[in-house]
């Protein structure tokens, strides 16, 4: 399956790459995330835990984002555990445009193949409101970017 969300925002290209990309912020940027833990990070690459509660339990998993500073596009996927997927991937696009920038996400993902039917569809219809969660973390990044200037 995959979900394709396109926010533009007034603020540089930089800034926009800069907070979106300091994987410390995201529990303060997303909604889901409750915290996340660094475990290797060079200027191209970051390895992270990211923490959720869901009815009151804490769940992890660990992802990986690649950076490809020149063209400025980064690629990210979750390593493991990978279920509830067979796979999760994503492709962050970041593109200057009308005195700002325009940032489009491309998700890519499968249920893994041991979910029964139910729970595919549930987990097939949360990965929908990629464009609703998408739409309040460029929000919370537009408030971040506008507090620091």
């Amino acid at each position: 399956m995959k979900n394709v969300t396109t926010r533009w925002t007034p603020f540089s290209l930089e800034d926009v790459y800069k907070v979106t990309n300091n994987i410390k912020l995201w529990p303060r940027l997303f909604d889901s995330y409750t915290k996340v833990e660094i475990l290797e990070i060079t200027t191209t690459y970051v390895k992270f835990k990211l923490f959720i509660n869901e009815n009151k339990k804490e769940f992890s998993w660990i992802s990986e984002r690649k950076l490809d500073i020149n063209n400025r596009i980064v690629y990210g996927q979750r390593l493991d555990p990978k279920y509830p997927f067979n796979f999760m991937k994503l492709k962050w696009i970041y593109k200057p445009e009308k005195s700002g920038t325009r940032l489009t996400w491309i998700q890519e993902f499968e249920p893994s193949s041991t979910l029964d039917l139910k729970d595919q569809q549930r987990l097939i219809k949360h990965m929908q409101n990629t464009d609703k969660t998408m739409g309040k973390f460029m929000g919370r990044v537009n408030e971040f970017i506008k507090e620091r200037k």
